[in-house]
């Protein structure tokens, strides 16, 4: 929520627009915005200076795009930006070059949206105490890092910086500029001079620059050619700062293209000029689901119970003409509701909805002459897919293996052309057939015996029911009166005889519970009930501020445990022969499949072991021929490559830090199997070449922890028996496996003397990997 904001004139803002107009005038000032398009035609460019822009140059902006950044008005994701440019790289490097030579720069990348953050214990009645962030499409962050990159090469290479100028340039950083200071002062003082350091902070610097002053400085470095487009990106303006005062605007639903307008328009303003900002703002986003909340001072018998007047034609011809629905009923209360009479002039509009809208005016106390305006929007979101885990015991598998097998046979004559396509496709048929035989069929499952139940009970029960019988079936009133006595004497102390014999068997069960069997039935029913009601607490950041969602919570604890590491794509290795590539065998896929834990948790794809073994045993051959494609192409499938992220709770922690949680990787099984073929053929050249050192006992067979220990204890005798002193020193190295740089890991084994094949797919296994 954002507070209202003193204006220039010490004026307090009246609504949300101009608060948010006051806040980003005050940010970018009108000189910093504003450049006339004829000046554009100004800029001298050395044509001459022209290079081509590289594919690598390219891959190398993209490999260091971060993830799980917010995206800009194109809702394109960094991690989607990747993919979509390792998909066709040259493509997009012929596109960069043409805009480039062309000297455009896209508008759709120069439209940003700005998020507005409060600045932490300020007064947030000033618009100084908040900072915009600007949220930029990733390609065009892309080319302007492309554009930046090539006018700081050239303004190096004609010695345009200032020796002395450490920010925004290469192999410099603040770590320089303070130690120059450094061996300033202590130069200084070695001379006996004073030392004066006058240090500048300039408010809001970046967004007041005067962009036609900026211009004019590009315009005398003519011999660098890219400053045309720099220039050109410079122009851009935010779509936030062109609506007009009368709209306030909101996204309230972030998971999709939804927008909520709230508008006033007076009695005596012009409704004319104020329903042309609407039109220009509907068609702009002509496929946004569009809630347009207004006070338009309009009548019509379509919306309330006065007649229509000129505002309300005006109205009806917009609605008409823009394709709005009007929500508001006629029956319903009046919206404006004071002393001077009642009318109906508040109405909710809106746009591409598929689903229905509940609207209500009511009546309820407000500090307002308008009555309150309730609406509900029922959203018929896809839910997120449900993890799915099918073992053969919760599948009528005989029924269906048929099905199964033939779905195989049915693409056993495919090609691998398109290998992800296929391999998608058919785990998701496997997964569809299962889904629909889940569940256990046949006799319902027993139920289990009360605990409390004794043959002292079933003995009275026995003779409380035929009591009731006889005292039911007498027809005398008298002897029925007795037997009906009898009854309630019998019932009664059956009744108390279930409560002790409760009692009883309670005290028996508190008394077999020990530390003796610690992980017996009390562990797990508390451990139940932990898992049913477990939930993330927030999470402290580094900062010091903690999350205020279930997501951020999430994504800091990820982005923890598996940091992104800015680093230079080595791309994969050539292919040179295939001398050494030996054809993956049957025997040898099954052993791997055999080796499988039937009850382990599923990925994302949800066949568990058992299901994927009985699947390769359909058609065995085909599986070994699809393994030996992925092992010659060095390609490995993206759907195997996806980790579904389960955090485990630590004991004993306070689990409001992401190290109090142990992330749990879960892929799929088929991922799995290729990568024990891949694991099990690199340890065996290893092996044979020699190249492990002699004191690694981890990951390498017939070596465990029990060799580790052995040899430092024959090394501790050894010394003693020489009287020598030993010195043990254990390294424990936090999140070390998801702290690797991949790039430095791609290039050791890039030099390893392996055959090319496997370090093409480990190369392919690296890249492209995700978690959610």
């Amino acid at each position: 929520m954002i507070n209202p904001v003193k204006d220039d004139t010490e004026q307090f803002t009246k609504s949300l627009s101009e608060t948010m107009l006051t806040i980003i005038k005050h940010h970018f000032t009108y000189d910093s915005l504003v450049m006339q398009t004829d000046d554009m035609n100004s800029i001298v460019g050395n044509l001459e200076k022209y290079k081509e822009i590289l594919t690598q140059e390219v891959e190398e902006i993209i490999s260091k795009i971060k993830l799980n950044k917010a995206p800009g008005p194109d809702n394109i994701p960094g991690e989607v930006v990747k993919e979509m440019y390792y998909a066709n790289r040259n493509w997009f490097t012929d596109l960069f070059n043409k805009l480039l030579k062309s000297g455009l720069f896209p508008t759709s990348w120069k439209t940003a949206n700005v998020v507005i953050i409060p600045k932490e214990k300020k007064d947030l009645n000033m618009a100084e105490h908040y900072r915009p962030i600007c949220l930029l499409s990733s390609w065009g962050k892309t080319f302007d890092k492309l554009i930046a990159k090539r006018i700081v090469y050239y303004l190096e290479q004609i010695n345009f910086f200032n020796s002395n100028q450490f920010g925004f340039r290469r192999k410099k950083s603040t770590i320089t500029a303070i130690q120059n200071i450094k061996s300033f002062v202590y130069q200084a003082s070695d001379e006996n001079k004073m030392v004066c350091l006058i240090s500048l902070d300039i408010k809001n610097a970046f967004n007041s620059v005067n962009w036609n002053l900026l211009k004019k400085a590009l315009n005398v470095l003519a011999g660098v050619l890219p400053l045309n487009i720099k220039l050109q990106f410079l122009t851009k303006l935010y779509d936030l700062m062109t609506f007009q005062e009368e709209l306030a605007i909101d996204n309230f639903e972030s998971d999709s293209d939804c927008l909520l307008i709230s508008t006033y328009c007076p009695p005596k303003g012009d409704l004319a000029s104020h329903l042309e900002v609407l039109q220009a703002f509907l068609v702009k986003y002509p496929l946004f689901k569009i809630f347009i909340c207004g006070d338009f001072n309009a009548k019509s018998r379509v919306w309330g119970k006065r007649n229509v007047d000129a505002r309300g034609t005006q109205i009806l011809a917009f609605c008409n003409a823009m394709d709005l629905t009007i929500q508001n009923s006629p029956s319903s209360l009046p919206t404006f509701d004071c002393s001077r009479g009642q009318s109906w002039i508040d109405l909710l509009l809106t746009k591409n909805l598929d689903t229905g809208i509940s609207m209500e005016v009511t009546d309820d106390i407000s500090n307002s002459d308008h009555n309150l305006f309730h609406f509900a929007w029922s959203v018929d979101h896809l839910p997120p897919p449900e993890r799915i885990h099918i073992t053969i015991s919760q599948s009528n598998w005989l029924s269906v293996k048929p099905t199964i097998f033939g779905i195989i046979r049915s693409h056993s004559s495919s090609d691998f052309s398109d290998v992800n396509c296929l391999i998608s496709t058919i785990q998701k048929e496997i997964a569809e057939r299962l889904s629909t035989t889940s569940g256990r069929k046949g006799s319902p499952k027993r139920a289990n015996g009360a605990v409390c139940w004794t043959r002292e009970l079933r003995a009275k029960r026995s003779k409380t029911r035929a009591l009731r019988r006889l005292y039911q079936k007498e027809k005398d009133p008298t002897i029925r009166t007795t037997k009906m006595a009898a009854f309630k004497r019998c019932q009664a102390e059956y009744k108390k005889l279930i409560i002790a014999t409760k009692a009883n068997k309670f005290k028996s069960f508190i008394n077999s519970v020990t530390f003796s069997s610690f992980f017996g039935k009390n562990f797990k029913i508390l451990s139940q009930k932990k898992k049913r009601h477990s939930s993330l607490n927030c999470i402290l950041r580094d900062d010091g501020s903690i999350t205020s969602s279930l997501q951020d919570s999430y994504l800091e604890i990820l982005s923890f445990h598996f940091p992104y590491l800015a680093s230079v794509d080595l791309g994969p290795p050539s292919f040179s022969s295939a001398q050494d590539w030996v054809p993956l065998s049957t025997m040898e896929l099954e052993a791997v499949i055999e080796g499988i834990k039937p009850k382990k948790a599923s990925g994302i794809d949800g066949l568990s072991g058992e299901i994927v073994k009985e699947v390769f045993y359909a058609n065995p051959g085909w599986f070994t021929s699809l393994f030996n494609f992925l092992l010659s192409t060095g390609h490995f499938p993206s759907i195997w490559k996806w980790a579904r992220i389960v955090l485990i709770p630590k004991e004993g922690r306070t689990l409001n830090h992401p190290q109090d949680f142990r992330p749990i990787c879960i892929l799929p099984c088929w991922g799995k199997v290729l990568d024990k073929v891949i694991t099990e053929r690199l340890a065996y050249h290893l092996e044979c070449g020699k190249l492990l050192h002699d004191l690694q006992y981890g990951f390498r067979k017939q070596r465990s922890t029990i060799n580790a220990l052995q040899h430092i204890k024959d090394f501790i005798l050894s010394a003693r028996n020489k009287k020598h002193h030993t010195c043990l020193v254990s390294i424990d190295m936090a999140n070390a496996f998801n702290s690797v740089d991949w790039s430095l890991l791609k290039g050791k084994i890039a030099i390893l003397p392996i055959p090319d094949y496997l370090k093409r797919i480990i190369f392919s296994f690296l890249d492209g990997r995700t978690v959610s």
